[in-house]
């Protein structure tokens, strides 16, 4: 494991014959004779050092967890692409490799392991919390179902193009990632929203997955005057995130 920074440490693990670039981020007074909680980072495509893993996984090891935050668009140390993960079914398969790789590591209490999926990677993280007893509490920070925002921005497409004085189109569900979570979803769930509601559908979306979860502790959280692009990139909006991320998963993985 190549050392990045004091807390930052370059590694990687597997997914079948990939191997998957990824970086640890430990918390302060790091002592690897303990055992700590661990997080997994669910996040949209993109290469893992410039862009909003690093943001929230050095403030949510700041707050005392390990955190892995990993390219789900398998590109390797290098930036150079191995494979594009483009299905949820795929990226979740790619968490539960993560998870696996944390439980294999000794400071990692294999009883206490959260998974946080930001704005596209929100649908991935809830179908590894669906198939994954190991994941013990769930949160999202506007995140969507990638697949059907796509579906349907293809099928407003393709309506306007054909009839373009008609606006808007019916959400299209079928083949959802949260289309199975109704009696499924029991882990503690917090959903982070913004108050605007931007164009990813996130505000939405997080409702859906709010109204369908059916464990005992849910939380939906809306961040005033962000957006989803202020929830990944600008600390004003993404710290009074972390403010209520951090006590949820502390809450549910204490011992």
């Amino acid at each position: 494991m190549a050392t990045q920074s004091a807390n930052v440490h370059d590694t990687r693990f597997r997914n079948g014959d990939t191997v998957i670039a990824a970086q640890l981020h430990l918390p302060p007074g790091f002592d690897a004779c303990r055992r700590w909680s661990a997080l997994v980072l669910s996040t949209p495509g993109r290469h893992i050092q410039p862009t909003m893993d690093a943001r929230y996984a050095s403030k949510l090891a700041a707050r005392g967890f390990v955190v892995i935050a990993f390219d789900c668009l398998h590109r390797d140390a290098n930036g150079d692409a191995t494979r594009a993960a483009a299905t949820s079914a795929w990226r979740a398969d790619d968490l539960h490799c993560a998870v696996d790789h944390l439980v294999s590591l000794p400071f990692v209490d294999a009883r206490q392991i959260g998974v946080l999926g930001i704005c596209a990677g929100g649908g991935p993280a809830a179908r590894a919390a669906l198939t994954d007893p190991r994941v013990k509490a769930l949160a999202t920070v506007a995140g969507t179902d990638a697949g059907g925002t796509f579906r349907r921005l293809l099928a407003r497409r393709r309506r306007h193009e054909a009839r373009p004085q008609l606006r808007g189109i019916a959400p299209v569900r079928d083949g959802s990632p949260l289309q199975d979570l109704p009696d499924r979803l029991l882990q503690p769930l917090m959903v982070i929203v913004g108050s605007r509601h931007g164009g990813t559908r996130q505000h939405e979306t997080g409702r859906a997955l709010y109204g369908l979860a059916r464990g005992r502790d849910q939380a939906l959280v809306v961040i005033p005057d962000a957006d989803p692009d202020g929830l990944a990139r600008r600390d004003e909006h993404i710290d009074p995130a972390i403010n209520r991320l951090a006590p949820f998963f502390h809450f549910h993985l204490e011992p």
